[in-house]
């Protein structure tokens, strides 16, 4: 049995009267009361009615409330609840709440040591979706609110909500830091905007956005968060944390304008240690937070990857201080992301860090990143590897890099969707990554020029005979050039890296029946070669239309007015530098 709950009656005696697995659906109007599910159900609003905390609701534990006492708006839970509403069990339900409103009426828990939270999900399989929770209400005396939650064995989906008036959390799923034997609740935090209370005075605790912690599993996706900061010096607060959890991908999220941190991660020296292990943070815009990206102690094996890191304090900060907090992050990767505008840094690594592999970002700037780096981009700090760079930015969020570990000899293609491929024959098994650059990764232009652009990365071409490049093109981006006339340049730095030049590659060509075109690289007899396939950019061109004869090389200026005999060996010079730096 399903039914229609109309503004003059209660919520909660249409759940006590329909089935198990029906549908209460809740008309325009305001409800004040609190609502308990305790059976597969499906809580549906209609015009946004709004669900408001009553004075005074019944607060509840449950063994993975960490000792808490908890007062629900919602509350939804697998389990028994015995006469002093202490919830147990391992049973669980299916409960979907979507189109509400959950409204904390600003109030303050008596006693204060309670935790007031808008919608809390316990051994729940199911989801919340474009709901809205606020004013779960702060004070100077009380900092324990929140906005939506999950514990124990639940696996939910929390999608296209609006959270914002809580002290402490938006979104948080979270195990038991001091018992990790207890369930571990998943969940997917998807299309979410979470605000929060900023650098209020009142906030006793730091306020987190969205946190998946001790042990909890999950994604972090599409959301935004924003306003998370506390006026404290012990704790900082962030818009995404990752906390003592393993394996957690954070993507395609904005995090900007959070006073702290926007996005962290961080394990936890307590309870016998906590590591978070295999953090992907990717393809998120990072802006206007305290530090961007900070990867805390305890974290192992983070990747930040594809990332727009920009207008923070610090871009990315890699360490916690080492006399508190004794083990430091190992293990981080930090690749492809465009990283500029930041203005302490776009990269610092504290010196008890092991040296961290920042190779392939740009940083805001040809030359590449400032600090102990050459150029004049962001700045970089000690113990990181910065070299080669990215000598231009990428499509941010929609880059997509393919990276293929080749398992197995002979001919083996990587491809990049329609946009380009490297073939690679021999008997080597190298990483190939092919990337592609939204603009041109050199200075000037070359003949012919179509305006696309790519990167090839091989940082070990053992055994490798050849890597042909495929640059696929459309009849529009040629138009008004030759056809038979296409193929790739490559961008060639001068030996200070004060500039350099366009070159058309030694052997290269176009295949018009299959629309690309392609250039050969050896490990000798080519130029470039293997070695050089560190990074390396290439852009397509050709000759226009009507001009005759095939593609004319652009070579650096030092090469005008030297003879053949010496060119071999400045090329050679160029190449050593390059390798030597790029």
């Amino acid at each position: 049995m399903s039914g229609t709950i109309g503004p003059k009656q209660t919520i909660q005696a249409g759940i006590n009267v329909v089935d198990a697995g029906g549908t209460v659906n809740v008309a325009t109007g305001t409800y004040v009361e609190q609502v308990v599910i305790n059976k597969n159900l499906t809580l549906a609003g209609t015009g946004n009615p709004v669900i408001r905390a009553p004075a005074s609701p019944t607060p509840y534990t449950f063994p993975e409330g960490a000792g808490n006492t908890w007062e629900p708006v919602v509350l939804a839970f697998g389990g028994t609840a015995d006469g002093s509403f202490i919830i147990t069990g391992a049973g669980q339900v299916t409960v979907n709440i979507s189109g509400t409103t959950v409204d904390g009426n600003s109030r303050i828990p008596s006693p204060t040591s309670r935790r007031a939270v808008g919608i809390l999900y316990r051994n729940v399989l199911g989801g919340v979706s474009h709901c809205t929770v606020q004013n779960m209400g702060y004070s100077a005396s009380f900092g324990n609110s929140w906005g939506i939650m999950a514990y124990g064995t639940s696996d939910a989906t929390f999608h296209g909500n609006t959270v914002s008036g809580y002290a402490k959390g938006g979104f948080v799923v979270n195990g038991v830091a001091a018992n990790p034997s207890l369930p571990k609740p998943h969940a997917v935090i998807d299309g979410n905007t979470v605000t929060g209370p900023a650098y209020d005075p009142a906030l006793v605790l730091a306020p987190n956005g969205i946190q998946i912690g001790w042990g909890a599993t999950g994604s972090v996706t599409n959301n935004t968060a924003t306003h998370h900061g506390s006026p404290g010096t012990l704790w900082g607060g962030t818009g995404i944390l990752i906390q003592s959890s393993p394996n957690v991908l954070v993507e395609g999220n904005m995090a900007i304008g959070n006073q702290d941190y926007g996005i962290a991660t961080s394990g936890y020296t307590s309870y016998g240690g906590s590591y978070c292990n295999g953090t992907i943070i990717r393809n998120n815009t990072v802006e206007g937070n305290g530090q961007g990206i900070r990867i805390e102690k305890m974290s192992v094996d983070t990747l930040v990857e594809n990332n727009t890191i920009t207008g923070n304090g610090h871009g990315i900060h890699v360490g916690s201080a080492p006399l508190t907090y004794p083990i430091p992050p190992v293990g981080t990767v930090i690749h492809n992301n465009i990283v500029y505008g930041n203005t302490s840094s776009g990269l610092s690594v504290e010196t008890d860090v092991l040296p961290v592999d920042a190779t392939h970002n740009w940083w805001g700037d040809i030359s590449g990143p400032s600090g102990v780096g050459y150029g004049s981009g962001d700045q970089v700090t000690s113990n990181v590897v910065y070299e080669p760079w990215h000598s231009a930015g990428f499509v941010s969020n929609s880059y997509t890099s393919s990276n293929t570990m080749i398992t197995s000899p002979g001919t083996v293609t990587v491809s990049l969707g329609t946009i380009a491929s490297a073939v690679k024959t021999g008997t080597g098994t190298p990483t190939i990554t092919v990337g592609k650059y939204s603009v041109n990764p050199g200075t000037g232009t070359f003949t012919g020029d179509i305006r696309s652009y790519l990167e090839v990365y091989v940082p070990d071409a053992t055994g490798t005979d050849q890597i042909e490049i495929r640059l696929y093109y459309t009849d529009a981006e040629i138009a008004g050039l030759a056809e038979s006339t296409l193929g790739l340049y490559w961008w060639m730095w001068s030996y200070n890296y004060s500039g350099g030049s366009w070159v058309r590659c030694s052997d290269t060509g176009v295949n018009t029946g299959s629309n690309y075109i392609w250039a050969r690289i050896r490990a000798s007899g080519t130029t470039p070669d293997l070695s050089y396939l560190s990074g390396q950019g290439f852009g397509g061109g050709g000759t226009p239309a009507g001009g005759g004869g095939g593609g004319v090389p652009v070579f650096p200026s030092l090469y005008i007015g030297i003879g053949a005999a010496l060119g071999a060996g400045i090329l050679a010079y160029f190449v050593s530098r390059r390798l030597a730096r790029q």
